[in-house]
C-alpha cells in the first residue's frame, strides 16, 4: 500500500470514529429527563428510603439505613446520586412562591421558589442551625420558623419575607418549641412546647413573643402541630390523648380557647399534620393508615376521610393555595424527599424539585394571596 493510501485510510478511520462519537453524545444528551433539570446520573443500587410506622419523633418520616440524626433527632442523609429517570414534571401555570425547608447543604434550612419549582434560593444560611417548619404571615411580611442552634432544643424565630432580620421569640435553652403557626389578623402565634409539663402542649403568643398563653394541655399525652383556621374560629392539631397506643396520634379541631374538642380521625396509626382549606370548611392531613403516609381530606364537621394520593412511598405535609385550588405536598414518591404540587383531587402531582442538587426537600407553604390565580395542573 502506498504512502498516499494509508494516509487516506487514516484519515477515514479519523472521520468514522469522530461520527461516532457525536452519535454517542447527541443520544446521551437526547435521553430522557425534564426540560430546565439536571441530567441525574449516579449508581444503579440506590436504596429506596421509606418511613417507619414505629418512628418516635415528631419529625414524622424515617428512612432506610444508613442513617444520621441531627439533635432535633431528624434524620439526615447525606446527599445521595440517583440512578433512577426523574418525574415527569409539567408546566402548570402557577402564581406566587412556595417556602420550604430542605437539607441539601447539610444542615436544614428554610428556601423559598417559584411556585413552578424555579428560582430556588436559601432564605437562612447559619452552618449551626436546623431550621425547620416554615409559615408565612397573613400580610405576606413576615415567616416564623423553628430554629435549633446548638442546643438540644428548638426556638420559635420569626424573620423578614426575604430572610433578613431574624428575631428569636421564644426560649429555646431549656425546654423545646416547635410548628409555629399565624392567627389569620396576623397578630398572635400558635406553637407547640414542652415548656411546662415536660411534654408537647399547645400556646398562643403575641407576634413579637410576649404573652405565652397555654390554650390546650395535658398532662401525660401531648398536644402539637396547630393550624389556625382561616376563619380566626378554630385550631387543628394532632394529639395521642386518644389514642390506642401512646405511639399514635389523631387528628383534632377545638375552639380557640381549647373548647370544643372534636377527634376527626380514629384509626389505629398515625394522622399528622393537618392544615385548613381556605373557607374552613376541609383538613388536609396525612395519615399512616395504609402502611405508609397518603394525604386525606376530613370535614371540620367530622365525617368519612377522602384519601387523595394512592403510592407505594410517603406522601405528607400537604398545603392548600390561597385560593384553594390546588395543594403542594411533601412526598418520596420518586425516591427521595421533595415538594410537589397536585389538584384538588390528586390528579397531576407535579415535582417541584427534584434531583442533585434539590433534595431532602418538604413542609411547603404558600406565599400568595387569596386572589392570586392558580390554574390545574395540566401534564404536557
Amino acid at each position: 500500500m502506498s504512502i498516499s493510501q494509508q494516509k487516506l485510510l487514516a484519515l477515514s478511520l479519523f472521520i468514522a470514529w469522530g461520527l461516532i462519537f457525536i452519535a454517542v453524545w447527541q443520544v446521551t444528551a437526547e435521553s430522557p429527563r425534564e426540560e430546565g433539570g439536571p441530567a441525574i446520573s449516579g449508581p444503579s443500587n440506590f436504596e429506596q428510603p421509606a418511613c417507619s410506622p414505629g418512628y418516635s419523633t415528631l419529625d414524622r418520616c424515617g428512612w432506610i439505613a444508613p442513617v444520621t440524626q441531627n439533635m432535633a433527632g431528624e434524620n439526615i442523609l447525606p446527599p445521595p446520586t440517583y440512578s433512577f429517570p426523574p418525574p415527569v414534571r409539567s408546566t402548570p401555570t402557577l402564581k406566587g412562591r412556595i417556602i420550604f425547608m430542605s437539607n441539601r447543604t447539610g444542615r436544614w434550612h428554610i428556601y423559598v421558589m417559584q411556585a413552578d419549582g424555579s428560582s430556588q434560593t436559601a432564605l437562612t444560611r447559619d452552618p449551626n442551625c436546623d431550621d425547620s417548619t416554615p409559615r408565612v404571615s397573613p400580610d405576606l411580611k413576615r415567616i416564623v420558623y423553628r430554629a435549633q442552634c446548638g442546643s438540644t432544643y428548638g426556638a420559635i424565630v420569626g424573620m423578614n419575607i426575604d430572610g433578613s432580620n431574624p428575631i428569636t421569640l421564644t426560649n429555646g435553652a431549656t425546654y423545646d418549641n416547635s410548628y409555629p403557626t399565624w392567627s389569620p389578623d396576623g397578630s398572635k402565634i400558635a406553637f407547640a412546647s414542652t415548656r411546662t409539663m415536660g411534654v408537647y402542649n399547645l400556646y398562643t403568643m403575641n407576634a413579637n413573643g410576649s404573652g405565652a398563653t397555654a390554650i390546650l394541655t395535658t398532662t401525660n399525652k401531648y398536644t402539637s402541630q396547630p393550624v389556625w383556621s382561616p376563619n380566626g374560629q378554630m385550631i387543628a392539631f394532632v394529639s395521642n390523648r386518644d389514642a390506642v397506643t401512646t405511639t399514635t396520634s389523631d387528628v383534632y379541631r377545638a375552639s380557640i380557647d381549647g373548647s370544643n374538642w372534636m377527634r376527626l380521625t380514629t384509626t389505629v396509626a398515625d394522622n399528622w399534620y393537618p392544615t385548613w382549606s381556605p373557607d374552613s370548611s376541609t383538613i388536609l392531613f396525612s395519615s399512616w393508615r395504609d402502611g405508609h403516609g397518603e394525604i386525606y381530606t376530613v370535614s371540620a364537621s367530622g365525617g368519612e376521610a377522602n384519601r387523595l394520593t394512592t403510592t407505594v412511598r410517603d406522601n405528607w405535609a400537604a398545603v392548600y393555595s390561597p385560593d384553594g385550588q390546588a395543594i403542594a405536598f411533601s412526598s418520596v414518591r420518586d425516591g427521595y424527599q421533595a415538594i410537589y404540587a397536585m389538584n384538588l383531587d390528586g390528579s397531576n402531582p407535579t415535582a417541584l424539585t427534584w434531583g442533585v442538587g434539590e433534595q431532602h426537600s418538604r413542609f411547603p407553604a404558600w406565599i400568595a394571596n387569596k386572589y392570586a390565580v392558580w390554574l390545574p395542573l395540566i401534564r404536557r
